[in-house]
């Protein structure tokens, strides 16, 4: 395992959402206009609203690898580079991300993410049923 910093530009491409091209399902959007910091990915190929950068990885890092880790190196770039409510498309070339360059690794580390993610979901639910049946008893007992 290797972990290496490298500047965005070594390990994706990026350019300003152009709203008559189709995207690649796994792309990372980065949100430049009118912004707080919004970082998607693209869940199935698509157009994407010019208000963001797409951002699509070279063969040495995973898509869904590459969208975590610009997901955990954005907030303290997002702080420095905005201006105002926006972010200079130029700036996004500043952007250091810090990855491991053994696909295998890579793989393992998004699978176990997802995993995690998934129960968050699930658990989410589970206190959303709660606060639902809350509601409802509250409404039975004062309405």
């Amino acid at each position: 395992m290797v972990k290496r910093t490298k500047n965005i530009t070594e390990v994706a491409h990026f350019e300003r959402a152009n709203e008559r091209k189709i995207y690649r399902k796994g792309a990372t959007l980065i949100q430049v206009s009118a912004t707080k910091g919004e970082i998607l990915r693209l869940e199935e190929d698509g157009v994407v609203s010019h208000k963001y950068v797409v951002v699509e990885s070279k063969d040495q890092i995973l898509p869904d690898y590459l969208f975590f880790a610009i997901k955990h190196a954005f907030p303290p770039f997002f702080h420095k580079w905005k201006t105002g409510l926006n972010l200079q498309v130029s700036n996004i070339a500043k952007l250091e991300i810090r990855f491991d360059d053994d696909l295998e690794v890579q793989k393992q580390f998004v699978q176990e993410i997802q995993a995690i993610l998934k129960l968050k979901k699930a658990y989410e639910e589970e206190i959303k049923a709660y606060e639902d049946i809350k509601k409802d008893m509250f409404t039975i007992f004062f309405n």
